[in-house]
C-alpha cells in the first residue's frame, strides 16, 4: 500500500502554510516590477502671469548648491520681455526688462537664447541672453552679483536678404566663453541655429571688453550646439559643434542641411579637422570625447538609414565605425556614471537601449519614451534617468528599472534639473499651463509598506486557505457520504434539478431502466416516457414542491415490477428547492420471494407426500415383474405397456420430486477453493459416452490457473445442466468451446471471473430468450422446465450471476459470473 503524504490536520496546516508564503511570494515578486519605489513629491509651485508668455529655467548662479529660477517672460500686449532672478523659495532677487525685445521665441525650446557662464571667473556667473526686434538680433548680457546689464541691446546681426515663402526663424542662439584673442579675459562665442531661413548660421566670436567682434564663420548647416574642449592636450581649447540634416534649404552646395556635420574649429573658426557628414534629411548626431578620441554616433528618422558609430583620433584619422541597429524616429545621447561613458537610444514605440563607450548592448527594456538627461535624485551618489512619454515623466535607474513616475496634462516644457542644496537629492521642474512646480522624490507608501503588506497578505491567504479547507473538507463529507449512499443503496436512485435534468444517478437505476442511453443532464421526460407512474409523480412534484410517497406497478420489458417511490425535495438554507432526490424501492422479488417461499414450502410437502407412496408403487411394480416374469409368455403386449408406462411415470415423478427438493435450498452452500478446470473435468465425465468424434468440447488454455470459490458438488451439477443443454443443442453433431471472457481485465470486476460456454447450435428464439430461467418454461417434449430455473438458484447461492445470449442458427452463449479465490 502506497503511503498517505498527509498523515494529519498539522501536516495540512504546515502544507497550507507554506503554499501562503509560496503564493504571496510570487504575487508580491510580480507586483513588485509595476509599483514604483518613489512617488514625485511637489517642493514648490509657482503661478505665472496668464497674460505673459513665460518660461522658467534654472541655474545656481552663485554656486551655493541652490538653484535660482529664472522666469523669462514676453508681454505680447506691449511687446516687451522681463527677466527674474527668483531664490528657491520664490521671492524675487532681480528684474531686467527689455523694451520692444523680445527675448525668446519658443517656450518648447530649452534655454535656447540664454547662457549661463562665469565670464569673469569671480565663482558668480552671468547671463548672456539674445534678444531680438524684427530683423535684428541684439546682445545682452547681465551681471548677477551686481544687477547690472554688462552690455545691453548690442546689435551683433541684421537679416541681409528675405526669402518671401518663410519668415525669419532664428531658433537657437548658444553663447560659450572662451579667451580668443590671447589677450587675458574671456570672449563670448555665439552659434546661430534657424529653421528655413539660410542667415544666420554659423559662428561669431566677440570681445565683450572691446565691444567688438572678432571672427564669424557662416555656412548652409545649422547647428544645435557647442563645445570648448582642448582634444590634443596643447594647451590651446578646440570648438567642437554639430549640426542636424533639416533640409530645409536647397542649395546643396558648401555645407548644405540636407546632411548632418560634424566640425572641430580652431580659436579663430578655421578648421582643426576636416569636417565629417552624416546620413541625409533628418539625421542628427551625438558626438563625445574620451581620452582625447571623438565618439560620433549618427542616427536618422528613416529606418532604411543605418545608424553609424565612429570613432576618430584628435588628428581627425578614423580608428572605428560600425553599423548598428536602426533607430528609426528615435535619438541616441550619453551621460557619465562614475567616470564611465555610456550612451541611451530611445525611439518611439520601441525599447530603451544602454550602451557602453563601444556600442555593446548592456541593457535593453521597455518603452519609456524620450531621454532628457540624468541626475541624482535619490541622494545615493548614482544616477538616475529621465524619460517623458507622452504626458508622463519617467524615472529610471540605470539598469532601466523604473522607480518613479508622473503624469501631468498640458506639459509646455522639456523637464529641467534643479539643485536643492549640497548633499541633497536634486529635484525636477515641470512645468504646465501657467504653473512652474518643482518635484523631488520620496519614498511611496506602497513601497513602504510592502513588505509587511506581503506578510498580511501571506497570513490572510493562509487563513482563507484553511477556510477553504475546513468547508472543503465538510463538502468532502457531505459528498462521498452522499456518493456512498447513492452507489451502495440497492434502490434505484436519481437526482433531479427543479427543471427536470438528470444531476446524478446509480447502477441499480440503470439496472433497472435497462436503458444504456441515461445519461446526466437529460430530461427524465426522455426514458420515463413509458412509465407512468414514476413520471406522474415526478410531475407532481417538480409542480408543487413537495415530498411524495406512493406504490407504482409498471411493466419493464414486458416484466412486472412492483415497489414504491419516494420524492424527496432538497432545500437550500434560503427555503429555495435546489433539487429532488428520487427513490425507487423494487418489492418485486420481496413478493417473489414470499411466493417462492410459499411455493418452496408447499413443494416440500407434497414431495414428502408422494415420496412413500411412489417407493411403495415401485416395490409393488418389481414384485409384479418377478411374478408375470414367471409366466411372462402368457401376458399380453397391452399389459407389458402398461407396466412399461408405469414405471416411466415413476421414474419422472420421482425426477420431479428430486428438483423440487435441490431448488427448495433443502442443502445449505458449502463453500472452498477449487481449481475451475478440475470442476469443469469432473462434470464433463458425465457426458464421456456422448464426447464423439460428432460432439467436440474445446478447452481454451485460458482456463488453467484460475481457482474460484464455490460449493463443489453445487457448482458441478451446475455445469452439467448447461453442458446437457448445449449437447441438446447441438442434436447430435457440433462443437462447445469453453473459454475465460476479457482475461486480460479478470481483475477489474470485483475479483471475479466469467466463464463462456458457447454452442454453436441452433439457438434460442427471441422471445424464448428471457423466460429460460422461469419455472417450468421449457421447449423439450420430455423437459421439467427446472433446469435453469436451478442453475440460476446454485450460482447466486455461490455469489455469483449467470447470463444467456443466443441468436437463431448462430448458437448459443452460456456467461458464469464466478468469484475468484483470494
Amino acid at each position: 500500500m502506497k503511503k498517505n503524504l498527509i498523515k494529519s490536520e498539522k501536516s495540512i496546516f504546515f502544507l497550507l502554510g507554506i503554499i501562503a508564503i509560496f503564493v504571496s511570494s510570487i504575487i508580491a515578486l510580480s507586483l513588485s516590477k509595476n509599483i514604483n519605489k518613489y512617488d514625485f513629491a511637489k517642493v514648490k509651485e509657482f503661478f505665472e502671469g496668464k497674460e505673459f508668455n513665460t518660461t522658467s529655467h534654472y541655474y545656481d548662479l552663485n554656486n551655493d548648491g541652490l538653484s535660482e529660477r529664472i522666469p523669462v517672460a514676453y508681454w505680447k500686449e506691449d511687446k516687451n520681455s522681463w527677466l527674474q532672478i527668483h531664490n528657491i523659495n520664490g521671492d524675487v532677487v532681480d528684474q531686467f526688462n527689455f523694451w520692444l525685445r523680445k527675448i525668446f521665441h519658443d517656450q518648447h525650446t530649452h534655454n535656447s537664447w540664454m547662457t549661463v557662464e562665469d565670464w569673469d571667473d569671480d565663482g558668480i556667473k552671468e547671463i548672456f541672453i539674445t534678444s531680438m526686434e524684427k530683423d535684428s538680433l541684439f546682445l545682452n548680457i547681465i551681471s548677477t552679483r551686481d544687477s547690472k546689464f554688462i552690455l545691453k541691446n548690442r546689435l551683433i546681426y541684421i537679416r541681409k536678404s528675405i526669402r518671401k515663402k518663410h519668415p525669419w526663424d532664428v531658433f537657437r542662439v548658444i553663447g560659450k566663453t572662451l579667451d580668443v584673442n590671447k589677450d587675458g579675459s574671456k570672449d563670448l562665442l555665439l552659434s546661430f541655429g534657424t529653421g528655413y531661413s539660410l542667415q544666420p548660421r554659423g559662428f561669431m566670436t566677440y570681445d565683450i571688453i572691446n565691444d567688438s567682434i572678432i571672427d564669424t564663420f557662416f555656412t548652409k548647416a545649422s547647428f544645435t550646439d557647442i563645445s570648448i574642449l582642448d582634444i590634443d592636450n596643447d594647451g590651446e581649447v578646440e570648438i567642437l559643434c554639430r549640426s542636424g540634416a533639416g533640409g530645409n534649404y536647397s542649395d546643396t552646395t558648401g555645407y548644405p542641411d540636407n546632411k548632418a556635420w560634424f566640425f572641430v574649429l580652431n580659436k579663430d573658426l578655421s578648421f582643426k579637422l576636416p569636417p565629417r557628414s552624416y546620413g541625409q534629411m533628418q539625421t542628427s548626431i551625438q558626438y563625445t570625447v574620451v581620452d582625447s578620441e571623438i565618439i560620433i554616433i549618427a542616427t536618422g528618422i528613416n529606418d532604411s538609414l543605418d545608424a553609424v558609430y565612429e570613432r576618430i583620433s584628435n588628428k581627425g584619422k578614423l580608428l572605428a565605425r560600425k553599423t548598428f541597429e536602426k533607430l528609426g524616429n528615435g535619438k541616441i545621447q550619453s551621460f557619465y556614471q562614475n567616470g564611465e561613458l555610456f550612451f541611451i537610444s530611445t525611439m518611439k514605440n520601441r525599447p530603451a537601449i544602454i550602451y557602453d563607450q563601444n556600442l555593446n548592448v548592456i541593457i535593453k527594456k521597455d518603452n519609456f519614451g524620450y531621454y532628457y538627461f540624468a541626475a541624482d535624485f535619490t541622494a545615493d551618489g548614482k544616477k538616475e534617468l529621465v524619460f517623458k512619454y507622452k504626458n508622463r515623466f519617467i524615472i529610471t535607474n540605470q539598469l532601466l528599472d523604473k522607480i518613479a513616475e508622473f503624469s501631468k496634462d498640458k506639459i509646455t516644457t522639456t523637464p529641467e534639473l534643479v539643485l536643492l542644496g549640497k548633499n541633497k537629492a536634486n529635484g525636477i521642474a515641470i512645468q504646465t499651463a501657467n504653473v512652474n512646480t518643482i518635484y523631488q522624490l520620496e519614498f511611496s507608501l506602497i513601497n513602504k509598506l510592502f513588505i509587511p503588506l506581503t506578510f498580511l497578505f501571506g497570513v490572510l491567504l493562509f487563513f482563507v486557505l484553511l477556510g477553504f479547507h475546513y468547508g472543503l473538507k465538510q463538502v468532502s463529507m457531505v459528498y462521498q457520504t452522499f456518493s456512498f449512499f447513492i452507489n451502495e443503496n440497492d434502490s434505484a436512485l436519481m437526482l433531479i434539478n427543479p427543471k427536470g435534468k438528470l444531476l446524478n444517478y446509480n447502477k441499480q437505476l440503470l439496472s433497472l431502466m435497462r436503458d444504456k442511453n441515461i445519461k446526466k443532464g437529460i430530461n427524465y421526460n426522455s426514458f420515463l416516457a413509458n412509465y407512468n407512474d414514476i413520471k406522474s409523480n415526478l410531475d407532481s412534484a417538480l409542480l408543487e414542491e413537495k415530498a411524495i410517497t406512493d406504490n407504482i406497478s409498471i411493466f419493464i420489458n414486458d416484466e412486472s415490477f412492483k415497489g414504491k417511490i419516494e420524492i424527496i425535495p432538497f432545500k437550500s438554507f434560503f427555503g429555495y428547492t435546489f433539487a429532488y432526490l428520487v427513490k425507487i424501492v423494487d418489492q418485486t422479488t420481496e413478493i417473489m420471494n414470499e411466493r417462492m417461499q410459499v411455493w418452496s414450502h408447499t413443494a416440500q410437502k407434497i414431495a414428502h407426500e408422494i415420496k412413500t407412496p411412489l417407493g411403495s408403487i415401485q416395490l409393488n411394480l418389481k414384485a409384479l415383474k418377478k411374478r408375470i416374469q414367471l409366466d411372462y409368455n402368457n401376458i399380453s403386449y397391452e399389459i407389458k405397456d402398461d407396466i412399461s408406462t408405469i414405471e416411466s411415470q415413476v421414474k419422472r415423478i420421482k425426477k420431479l420430486t428430486s428438483s423440487f427438493l435441490k431448488i427448495s435450498n433443502l442443502e445449505k452452500s458449502e463453500i472452498s477453493v477449487y481449481s475451475l478446470s478440475e470442476l469443469i473435468n469432473n462434470a464433463l465425465q458425465k457426458f464421456n459416452s456422448y464426447l464423439t468424434d460428432r460432439v467436440e468440447i474445446k478447452r481454451d488454455k485460458s482456463i488453467n490457473g484460475y481457482n474460484v470459490s464455490v460449493d463443489k458438488n453445487q457448482f458441478i451439477e451446475l455445469l452439467q445442466i448447461i453442458f446437457e443443454n448445449s449437447i441438446d443443442a447441438l442434436g447430435g453433431k457440433g462443437e462447445i468451446k469453453l473459454s475465460i471472457k476479457n482475461q486480460h481485465s479478470v481483475l477489474n470486476e470485483n475479483n471475479m471471473i466469467k466463464l463462456v460456454v458457447k454452442d454453436f447450435g441452433k439457438g434460442i428464439k427471441p422471445e424464448h430468450l428471457e423466460k429460460v430461467f422461469d419455472p417450468y418454461f421449457t421447449t423439450k417434449e420430455d423437459g421439467t422446465g427446472l433446469g435453469l430455473a436451478f442453475a440460476r438458484k446454485i450460482i447466486r447461492d455461490n455469489h455469483g450471476t449467470i447470463e444467456i445470449e443466443s441468436n437463431i442458427n448462430e448458437g448459443t452463449s452460456v456467461i458464469l459470473t464466478i468469484p475468484l479465490a483470494e
